[in-house]
């Protein structure tokens, strides 16, 4: 589950927190995804709603057709579990990846579209009046730039770093990344309240990877950037484009240069506004954080110290013109999805087609509902709750989550590597996890906030300054840990919030082929059961382990425990940097090592669970499987996907998850799959029980 920073926005499917900053597709957050930890499956799902074209999977959850028998289940479980629909799956064009979820993301995009079709035939829907300029294409063109002359004038008239510093605040409180970004969110060190604080962003090339030399495919990147940046620049009128480009690039390379510290460790660094100017001078601090509108005297928190001082140094060193240069730059960025056609697919050959390797953009229709949701989703999104999640299912899903927590408790009361006072404040923390299933009990109204039919731009920008300052009147206001920030309902994703020790279970993630109320309950252990374990387990590893019982940012593991769980997790580290996922392509190991430590952990406490809720009796044999050979493949098909060369190096390169084929091969540490499909000594996957990781 990958991690991305801190930023007040919309929960957003497709999450272009992760194409501008990502730290990580038309639209950044909503549901307050600031501070939170969103262990979001991605390689499962995120980019799959690109792939809209048909799978050879049917909608039942266990694909029986899909599997390659001929294949030794020992010797790569995952071509058993997966060959032939690996064969048969073709990518559709313009997607970097297709995932085993493409039918379930269908039907939420159709369910999600039917809704916004009847908004859109309301003249006296806001969802409507904000759908319609969207869609109005020729509006757009014959319009080209002119909506955002005046902002672009107003950024071309700054000569001062005063001015800048404003600008900067001012603009990124209407949806532009800059490097000076600050946002409401939790406290860390106070679970129930709010703070100040300052986050990272503003990387045109998102990932800092793509920043380092060394590689040939940083640099085709860094190439491809600046000469987009040239043609922003030469649209916007600006003399010398191509100089200011190559210094708009230098300088975002000084703002990559620190990395976060290793593991997502957490860092609380409290300070006032005077600690700022003294410890980062030659930023106008006052400036920008009156630009934000935050009260003035309140302490502030500082996510990256690290990043921050060197991005304050770079200010200090940049002149004003490059500055001027990088705000244009990054505004147009911003802006270009709702400008006419030449400069939005700018945007989209840059940010979707040379970082992710698309090749074409979604339906526009669909864009458009992305957009609904980016500002007003409850204005959608109870309705799709209300119409497509039944009160049955969601009492079966948490039926299901109290049986998976129940048999992670059970684990938790016997990892070795924990002493007694550890695993008794282990057991508590897990005590007050709450898992939100399907959709929140409450929803928002938007009050206030409203979109014309004929003003696109206009729209976004009253989109976005609504939810900065209503991002900014939260600071005083208790946290509520029932809020739903990270995701939409109808996504088909989940996600994890260490400090508010929650679990989101959304009602499209909910659905075959992840669950299936008439599947058989090895299927919906072995990948929704996976799932939720999976999740649990990311309140315990090495970020989530740094948030106590409470959800206050506080260590609580000794320094003993925690060198026997990192050594544990070291193990997997090596086995992860065996994988080759493709010639000359491997796994990461330390990257992926978070979410590969919670896909073991995921694994064995599912099947736990699963087991004990068979209460003693054996399950019966289903088209020659048993109960547990169902479990099982289960899990290897909920982790299918085919990518294209670049989606794959984009993925190896970028993300946090290993592919699906490498994670599938979790397996090989646990006992039980050996039980279930004979695997012996000589099969490939094979490791004797003392190489095998235990953590979970």
């Amino acid at each position: 589950m990958e991690r991305p920073g801190r930023g007040g926005g919309t929960a957003n499917e497709d999450n272009k927190q992760q194409e501008r900053s990502l730290r990580r597709d038309d639209a950044h957050q909503q549901y307050v995804f600031s501070s939170l930890r969103v262990f979001a499956l991605m390689l499962r799902s995120v980019f799959a709603v690109l792939a809209i074209a048909s799978a050879t999977a049917s909608a039942a959850s266990f694909d029986i057709r899909g599997m390659d028998r001929s294949v030794r289940p020992g010797d790569d479980f995952y071509l058993y579990a997966n060959g032939q629909w690996d064969r048969d799956t073709v990518i559709p064009a313009g997607a970097p990846f297709v995932f085993g979820t493409v039918n379930a993301r269908r039907t939420s995009i159709e369910r999600l579209g039917s809704i916004v079709d009847e908004l859109a035939a309301d003249p006296a829907s806001r969802a409507g009046a904000l759908y319609r300029s969207f869609m109005d294409e020729a509006r757009l063109d014959a319009l080209g730039l002119g909506p955002a002359g005046p902002m672009l004038r107003a950024l071309t008239g700054l000569r001062s770093k005063e001015a800048v510093a404003e600008a900067m605040g001012r603009y990124g409180n209407l949806g532009v990344s800059t490097f000076l970004a600050g946002t409401v969110d939790d406290d860390d060190r106070r679970p129930g309240h709010r703070a100040l604080h300052w986050t990272s962003d503003g990387l045109g090339m998102g990932d800092r990877a793509y920043y380092q030399p060394g590689t040939a495919d940083a640099a085709k990147v860094a190439q491809a950037y600046q000469a987009y940046a040239r043609q922003l620049l030469a649209r916007a009128g600006v003399p010398d484009a191509p100089r200011l480009a190559a210094e708009v690039l230098a300088f975002e390379r000084q703002l990559a240069a620190p990395n976060s510290p290793e593991g997502g460790t957490p860092v609380y660094d409290k300070v006032s506004l005077r600690d700022m100017e003294r410890r980062m001078p030659g930023v106008p601090w006052h400036t920008v954080t009156r630009a934000f509108g935050w009260p003035e005297g309140r302490a502030m928190l500082i996510d990256e110290p690290e990043v921050l001082a060197v991005r304050a140094a770079a200010f200090r060193k940049a002149s004003v013109e490059t500055l001027r240069a990088y705000l244009i730059v990054r505004f147009l960025d911003a802006y270009a999805p709702y400008l006419s056609h030449d400069v939005a697919d700018l945007a989209f050959a840059f940010d979707q087609g040379v970082l992710k390797g698309v090749t074409a953009p979604k339906p526009r229709k669909e864009r458009g509902a992305d957009l609904i949701r980016r500002f007003i989703p409850d204005d959608v999104e109870s309705i799709y709750a209300a119409r497509y999640f039944s009160a049955a299912a969601r009492a079966e899903v948490k039926a299901l989550t109290r049986h998976v927590r129940d048999a992670f408790a059970r684990r938790l009361a016997n990892v070795t590597w924990m002493d007694d006072a550890t695993r008794k404040r282990a057991l508590g923390k897990l005590d007050n996890v709450i898992i939100e299933v399907g959709y929140p009990d409450t929803w928002r109204a938007y009050k206030g906030l409203r979109f014309e039919d004929d003003d696109l731009f206009g729209n976004v920008v009253r989109g976005e300054a609504w939810q900065h300052e209503w991002n900014v009147a939260q600071l005083d206001v208790p946290v509520d840990r029932h809020e739903w920030r990270c995701l939409y309902p109808s996504t088909v994703n989940a996600c994890s919030d260490d400090t508010r020790l929650a679990l989101f279970l959304p009602a499209g993630f909910l659905q075959a082929p992840t669950f299936d109320p008439d599947a058989d309950p090895a299927q919906n252990y072995g990948r929704l059961g996976e799932t939720v374990g999976h999740e649990l387990t990311h309140q315990f590893d090495r970020a989530g382990s740094t948030f106590n019982e409470d959800g206050l940012r506080a260590p609580w593991w000794p320094a003993a425990v925690r060198e026997r769980f990192l050594a544990r997790e070291d193990a997997l580290v090596k086995q992860y940097d065996a994988y080759e996922a493709a010639p000359g392509m491997r796994v990461d190991g330390k990257r992926t090592l978070g979410e590969n430590t919670a896909d073991l952990g995921g694994l064995n406490i599912a099947y736990d669970a699963y087991r004990a809720a068979l209460d003693g009796k054996e399950p019966p044999v289903v088209d020659g499987f048993t109960g547990d050979q169902r479990f099982f493949l289960s899990f290897a098909q909920n982790n299918h996907g085919k990518y294209t060369a670049d989606g794959l190096r984009h993925v190896l390169l970028t993300n946090e998850h290993a592919p699906g084929h490498q994670r599938t091969f979790e397996v090989r540490n646990v006992d039980a799959w050996y039980r279930a499909f004979d695997v012996e000594p000589g099969d490939r996957l094979y490791l004797p029980p003392s190489e095998r990781v235990r953590i979970w």
